[in-house]
């Protein structure tokens, strides 16, 4: 309590066990802006009346007041300005004189003088017995409360005690407990200054609630931006019909009006996720990062745990992709917002997502998705097909090992790799991206570069750039090489069948692209023109080979002992 409410009567009245002759009441340098106070003081055992005297604008009265089980008091009208109460053969000089200020008209409190609240209704605090213990064991008593008359009558506070939920000092009709009748330091004749009168009851919480991150309204001290002091129709004492409502009056009410509602905001239950006092963690939170989320999806914990985790989860927890409040999405997923901060509809909510991150951070891929071949998935806009959102133990945040996750859809290409005996380099390494771009491409089939799907096809380089990503180039560059192992001699057979003016052969007429029952990856079939399959049987030999084939005679070759020479 401050030096000028320690002098009001709440809790500072001495006993005239002390044989005291003193005032109590107004304390000294009051300034006021209501113009009728009372003044209130004690006296010693067996006094009848005191003398007080009562200066102001120049004008002085003397009053002689009856003294009733050693108290007395006297309502004054002040003047504007100064006013001063003496009482005549003060037993403690200190205390027998008073002086306040009444400013008027607009007039401010000079700074010589502190503010004191006084009740609207002076009159009502002439009953000190209301209030007081004035006697125990027949011995004058008035620095104990305990209050009996009420505050509440048919012309002041008539609703009071009407409330679902009542304050405890008002459900018992206590309101001295935290207004002084008599006057205060503070606006609505409170004892304290705002959070402190709180905390004089609930003082454990003035500790919970310094540390870690503080609620604006508990860190400015202003408990009742959120509850009612004396009653409430709702728990808590709370102003408003529901938490969400109360959360909102300050919060705004924008996050409540999406499509799809997170659960606890659609309940109506912000401290289902939010401390509304303080927390140690981040937006008042109950609890730190994903673990918050968990205290409701613990069904989803194991899928978090695996090798590879979503790299904005493991930084920011699952608000880097989800909305915690709502949003106009399935799964509450963050999209894009137009220039006041609202969620634009997407038509494939969850791409529109993922491309919030990956537009900016993987230019290769937006690269790839705007190719003139799309994967199905992209086109669908369902990049979950593929990739897990949240973590994995496959590389790339993929649902399955690579190959595996292909060959899920794409069944008959993988029951034929399955099923053969020779297998293409990147398919042995379960790496169809080395070939394929899954997302997006410029080329047929998703290739990563041009390769043509023509039985027969006028030579250019170009024409293999797919080939040529890891095979070396030179093996169709000159008619005589030593650069390939497909040769007769010096002669190169792959020079031979492939650069032709006119109507070479391309690498798919003899070769399987992911894999064969032949070495060398050679077909057993080879498609010609759609109308009619030619059959191929190759034959290796440690130096060389034979093949015997639909479109030309049988023929062998060797790399030491040329055939036919």
């Amino acid at each position: 309590m401050t030096a000028l409410a320690a002098g009001l009567l709440l809790a500072g009245l001495a006993s005239a066990a002390n044989a005291e002759r003193i005032l109590v009441y107004p304390p000294d340098k009051a300034g006021l802006t209501v113009g009728e106070l009372r003044v209130v003081g004690l006296a010693t055992d067996g006094e009848t009346a005191v003398k007080l005297t009562v200066a102001n604008s120049g004008t002085t009265t003397e009053e002689e007041l009856p003294v009733v089980e050693n108290s007395f008091n006297l309502l004054v009208a002040l003047k504007p300005g100064e006013n001063t109460f003496t009482l005549a053969g003060a037993s403690d000089p200190g205390k027998g004189k008073v002086s306040v200020y009444l400013a008027a008209g607009g007039q401010e409190v000079p700074a010589a003088y502190r503010p004191l609240y006084l009740h609207p209704r002076e009159e009502i605090t002439a009953d000190c017995k209301g209030c007081h213990l004035t006697v125990i064991d027949k011995v004058p008593v008035y620095t104990r409360i305990d209050q009996k008359v009420s505050c509440q009558t048919g012309n002041c506070h008539a609703n009071f005690g009407t409330g679902k939920f009542q304050h405890g000092p008002v459900k018992k009709g206590g309101c001295v407990e935290c207004h002084n009748p008599h006057g205060a330091d503070f606006p609505k004749m409170v004892s304290r200054d705002q959070a402190d009168l709180c905390y004089y009851c609930h003082a454990t919480e003035k500790n919970r609630y310094a540390e870690g991150v503080v609620h604006f309204p508990v860190r400015k001290g202003d408990c009742l931006s959120c509850h009612e002091p004396h009653q409430s129709d709702f728990e808590f004492h709370l102003k408003r019909g529901n938490i969400r409502e109360l959360c909102s009056a300050c919060h705004g009410y924008e996050r409540l009006k999406h499509t799809y509602m997170h659960e606890p905001v659609q309940s109506e239950d912000c401290i289902a996720c939010h401390s509304p006092h303080s927390s140690p963690n981040k937006n008042l939170l109950v609890e730190s990062g994903i673990n918050m989320c968990f205290a409701c999806h613990e069904e989803r914990k194991e899928e978090f745990a695996s090798r590879n985790v979503h790299a904005p989860l493991k930084k920011e927890g699952c608000i880097a992709c989800h909305d915690p409040h709502g949003s106009e999405t399935i799964y509450h997923l963050r999209t894009r917002m137009d220039a006041k901060g609202k969620y634009i509809i997407p038509k494939d909510p969850i791409m529109d997502s993922c491309m919030l991150c990956h537009s900016k951070q993987t230019p290769a891929l937006v690269e790839q998705m705007g190719g003139k071949v799309q994967h199905k998935p992209v086109q669908e806009g369902k990049c979950t097909y593929c990739h897990t959102p949240h973590s994995t133990n496959n590389n790339k945040l993929l649902q399955k090992p690579e190959a595996e996750l292909c060959f899920s859809c794409h069944k008959e290409i993988g029951e034929e790799i399955k099923a053969a005996v020779y297998k293409h380099g990147p398919i042995r390494t379960n790496d169809c991206y080395q070939c394929h771009r899954v997302h997006g491409s410029g080329n047929r089939k998703l290739l990563a570069a041009n390769f043509t799907d023509k039985y027969q096809v006028d030579f250019e380089l170009e024409n293999y750039r797919l080939c040529f990503n890891c095979h070396n180039e030179k093996v169709v560059a000159a008619l005589k090489s030593v650069d390939t192992n497909f040769r007769n001699g010096d002669i190169n057979l792959h020079y031979v069948h492939v650069n032709k003016d006119r109507k070479g052969r391309s690498c798919s007429t003899c070769h399987e692209i992911h894999a064969s029952d032949q070495p060398r990856h050679m077909r057993s079939k080879i498609p010609f023109k759609g109308r009619m399959t030619i059959s191929l049987e190759f034959t290796p030999t440690e130096t060389g080979g034979g093949c015997v084939v639909g479109c030309h005679k049988p023929r062998d070759y060797d790399r030491e002992r040329p055939v036919g020479k």
